[in-house]
């Protein structure tokens, strides 16, 4: 009987005592966190004190905390890049609280080097590196920089800088190539990669995977990066790893067999978030009305971002991408005819034999060293090499008026470019005035070789470079042996565009 009651006894505390936990246990605490511009706050961490619970926003700001046990309790949002908030709340039994916190850019954290990637998801972009090499706001800089977002720029599926640049004004085509004019005059000089010099080839333009944003400093103000052009300088800065694990994927098909697909991937590898990673990969190919034509091409480039404490930040950027194309010089007409119609539109002088193929590599290391509150060492270091190989034919001279002789020339170019900056920021408060002292020094350094040569067969005469015909209203498209040439070596030099 005894032990009967002493069951009975026990069975009706733990009923009762999970009754309490499970009371205890039914408050649910939601909410959305959103910036200071009313634009979500994707990836920021949400912590609770006395609960010891975290979790994450997702991509809309959202998050979700249950079975909270402690009903008054303190909440922590911290992210990269923003004002640190604490918050209390008070939650009653079986309530679910929602709640909508604003939380601000922390404009004080000025990164002299880009570490973190961008959390805003606009086509604004609130602050550039690209005036000052160190963080500033829009409304602090007084030179003109225009900035196209990696948000534009996907949702107008562009893949290609040749694109991307029809965004922005003052800036123009003049020539069918890589070639632009800003503000009028000619931009000759390499573009940039987070403000470092690289090596420009003209006849192909780079994929955008792994870009955040792409800015054009327009003016002099870009001999702040050394020699430059007048009308200005472009600047791609990358994608920067992200807390928070995140990936997205898009797939895109077009007429002419166009054919593209892109992945970003990004989190952080340890609990600590000490060491975070971005990995960003695409692929496109595509086809023309123009005869003969075909792009195929594809980019690889991972990042790494390391920052064991509040002193030292460490990134490296690492991009491969290759192209595997033709040169498309344009519609020919007929001879002393000045009607655009004179030849089919589709018409052109790639043979099957012609290709163009590069492949570039670069890899980006940046630190930067916080030695006290207004002193720090920033640094940067690039390697970029390009390795170009150009087949193509084209005309020599006209035979009739709708037949031609056809050339050949081959082309191999190597690159390597190194860009080394370093530099030191100082921080001076003078009251409500504050300004920032930079001194260092930028060292570019770029050698290149090249192999060319004119291609001419004896059967067509000596010294002519003469390869072949070619007809403009009966094209016969046939794979020529280019094994065959003779080969011609220019051994003056001279002037070549890549």
């Amino acid at each position: 009987m005894r032990i009967f009651l002493y069951i009975l006894f026990l069975t009706v505390i733990i009923f009762q005592l999970g009754k309490v936990n499970a009371q205890i246990k039914t408050a649910i605490f939601t909410g959305k966190i959103i910036l200071s511009n009313n634009l979500p706050a994707s990836y920021v961490n949400v912590s609770l004190f006395k609960n010891k619970r975290q979790t994450i926003t997702d991509e809309f700001g959202n998050f979700k905390l249950k079975q909270l046990s402690e009903l008054a309790d303190t909440i922590l949002i911290t992210g990269i890049g923003l004002i640190p908030k604490k918050l209390f709340i008070q939650i009653s039994y079986n309530e679910q609280k929602d709640v909508e916190i604003k939380i601000e850019f922390d404009k004080n954290l000025l990164q002299n080097v880009e570490i973190f990637g961008r959390n805003a998801a606009s086509y604004k972009s609130d602050y550039s590196f690209a005036t000052s090499k160190t963080k500033a706001t829009i409304s602090e800089i007084p030179q003109s920089v225009s900035t196209v977002t990696k948000e534009l720029i996907t949702d107008k599926m562009q893949m290609h800088l040749s694109e991307v640049l029809e965004n922005v004004s003052g800036v123009t085509h003049y020539s069918g190539y890589e070639e632009y004019n800003i503000r009028g005059l000619h931009a000759e000089n390499a573009r940039l990669i987070n403000g470092l010099r690289t090596f420009n080839t003209s006849l192909t333009s780079p994929l955008l995977v792994n870009v955040e944003r792409v800015e054009v400093i327009k003016g002099p103000t870009s001999v702040l990066y050394g020699n430059c052009d007048p009308g200005g300088t472009i600047n791609l800065v990358t994608k920067k790893p992200l807390t928070g694990n995140h990936i997205s994927a898009s797939i895109g098909k077009g007429t002419w067999n166009a054919y593209n697909g892109q992945i970003d991937a990004t989190g952080q590898l340890d609990n600590e978030k000490n060491l975070l990673y971005r990995f960003n990969t695409g692929y496109e190919q595509k086809e023309s009305f123009r005869n003969g034509y075909f792009l195929k091409s594809f980019q690889i480039a991972p990042s790494l971002s390391f920052i064991p404490n509040n002193k030292l930040q460490i990134n490296l950027d690492v991009s491969v991408s290759n192209t595997n194309s033709v040169v498309d010089r344009g519609q020919p007409a007929l001879e002393d005819n000045d009607n655009l119609l004179s030849t089919p539109i589709q018409l052109s002088l790639i043979q099957p034999s012609d290709y163009l193929k590069e492949t570039n590599f670069s890899a980006v290391i940046s630190a930067t060293f916080q030695i006290n509150s207004r002193l720090s060492f920033n640094t940067s270091l690039l390697r970029y090499q390009t390795n170009q190989k150009l087949s193509e034919h084209n005309i020599e001279d006209f035979i009739t008026d709708d037949s031609l002789n056809l050339s050949y020339n081959y082309r191999h170019v190597k690159s390597t470019t190194n860009t080394f900056t370093n530099y030191f920021s100082y921080l001076i408060n003078q009251g409500n005035v504050k300004q920032q002292l930079i001194f260092g020094y930028d060292y570019i350094k770029n050698n290149l070789s090249t192999n060319e040569w004119e291609g001419e067969l004896p059967a067509f005469g000596i010294n002519n470079r003469v390869v072949g015909t070619f007809s403009l209203l009966h094209p016969e498209y046939i794979r020529r042996n280019v094994n065959e040439y003779n080969q011609i070596v220019d051994s003056l030099g001279g002037k070549f565009m890549v």
